[in-house]
């Protein structure tokens, strides 16, 4: 492991999955490489100089920026959205959509169709242990422990503190872990966009930028406070260190939840355990790319001991009457299928090309009548990407095979993937958005002056 990790960092990639399979995420973590020799930090710093300092906004300057990426190989593995260009099915001519829609299902790797083909092939040539329901569980344990080792290295935990379920929803698993670390008579503090997530006594909503400021004044009587570390609305970013601390100056102590869906994969890398919050729950049908039907995960510090938890029994015990018998081995695949996608480079290579699509994208829109929403500005939200505009319409932006998410009263948000998504699909983008804001604001002019 030794060798590898210093090949590793001469030639700038991860070793193998296969070589660290089998150890604890900080056994098998590589050094970071320094920023310097970080080749998605010189990509950074020649957009920078060679085009948002020179306000070059061609096409060409896109290209360039793509010549220079270290990661777009990686674009030509991924299952690309197309849509037929002609109603003839004898034409194979299909065009691809500009997909920036990951902060609601992220796009897989082709890999995932062969994984799961060949899972029924399984059949052919099994031996007695792999026979019927128990070798069906057996596969689906081996799995979700090579998943779990992989999210560790993700989302900087130990593989023993996560858990992926396939019965229960981010939604349940919130809830049943709110009821689990609950104690009698007091009260839950919860960011209001999580608030339909909880039907227990004692909730108390919040804004999400008053929820430290609340737990400090009103806390005495609070034991779990639950909050998005990533706002699913403007990508806000939670200071999530205050509010540890503010939680555990309590007399009584708090326990700390986060829901990182839009974090998990996205902010690379991620630091649950220095972070010192308790559990947390996420959905891996986003950033990591699970696919339809995908597995929840969870993560419980490993030093949650029983004292903490209201009731009886280690935490997750409370899981086990939903995912009894259950065998998700065709999910589990093609998350592990994704999660070596990831594997392929170091996480602070991708983590500087996202930084570079939103700021090359924020540079795009300067222009234009798009609001942007200023965590997209500062870039502190990945490839999480949100602007407002009353203008623009969905149906325009499918229309032109564009998709992004719309999360209402004119607010949209873009999430270029740094591993299929290129600087010119965000060219692109850029160039719809502004047609598409000319013909509206046209069209508006033209109705206003037949009205006067």
């Amino acid at each position: 492991r030794s060798c590898l990790s210093m090949m590793a960092q001469a030639v700038g990639r991860r070793p193998p999955r296969s070589a660290c399979a089998r150890t604890r995420a900080s056994d098998a973590a590589i050094p970071p490489l320094p920023r310097s020799a970080r080749r998605g930090a010189m990509l950074a710093a020649a957009l920078q100089s060679d085009i948002i300092d020179k306000q070059d906004r061609s096409e060409r300057a896109a290209a360039a920026l793509d010549g220079r990426d270290p990661i777009a190989a990686a674009r030509k593995t991924f299952d690309i959205p197309r849509r037929k260009l002609f109603d003839d099915d004898s034409l194979a001519l299909r065009g691809e959509y500009l997909y920036f829609a990951a902060s609601s299902f992220g796009l897989q790797p082709k890999e995932v169709k062969r994984r799961c083909a060949k899972l029924w092939d399984r059949y052919d040539d099994v031996s007695g242990p792999r026979l019927g329901l128990a070798g069906e569980q057996a596969s689906a344990a081996e799995l979700a422990q090579d998943c779990c080792q992989g999210l560790g290295r993700l989302l900087g935990a130990e593989p023993q503190d996560l858990r992926l379920l396939s019965r229960v929803t981010p939604a349940l698993a919130t809830e049943l872990l709110v009821g689990k670390f609950q104690r009698p008579g007091t009260s839950v503090l919860v960011v209001d966009c999580l608030a339909a997530c909880l039907a227990c006594d004692g909730v108390e909503a919040t804004k999400f930028e008053a929820v430290v400021s609340q737990l400090r004044e009103n806390g005495a009587n609070t034991s779990v406070v639950l909050a998005p570390l990533v706002h699913p609305s403007t990508g806000a970013l939670l200071d999530a260190a205050a509010l540890v601390a503010a939680a555990k100056s309590l007399a009584r102590g708090c326990m700390v939840g986060l829901e990182i869906s839009d974090a998990a994969g996205n902010l690379l890398p991620l630091d649950l355990a220095g972070l010192g919050i308790d559990f947390a729950i996420f959905s891996t049908d986003r950033y990591l790319s699970g696919g339809p039907d995908a597995l929840s995960g969870v993560y419980v510090r490993g030093g949650c001991s029983e004292k903490e938890c209201a009731a009886d029994g280690p935490p997750w015990s409370i899981f086990a009457k939903y995912e009894a018998g259950a065998c998700p081995v065709q999910r589990l695949a093609a998350l592990r299928c994704t999660l070596e996608a990831f594997d392929e480079f170091p996480l602070e290579e991708l983590a500087d090309k996202a930084s570079a699509l939103t700021a090359y994208l924020s540079f795009l829109l300067e222009t234009s009548s798009v609001s942007v929403a200023c965590a997209s500005k500062s870039r502190a939200s990945g490839s999480f990407f949100a602007f407002s505009t009353q203008v623009l319409g969905q149906e325009a932006l499918l229309d032109r095979r564009v998709a992004v998410d719309m999360r209402g009263d004119g607010l949209y948000v873009a999430s270029p993937v740094p591993l299929y998504t290129s600087f010119i699909d965000v060219f692109r983008l850029a160039e719809h958005i502004r047609a598409i804001l000319a013909d509206g604001n046209t069209s508006r002019d033209h109705e206003e002056t037949a009205a006067s």
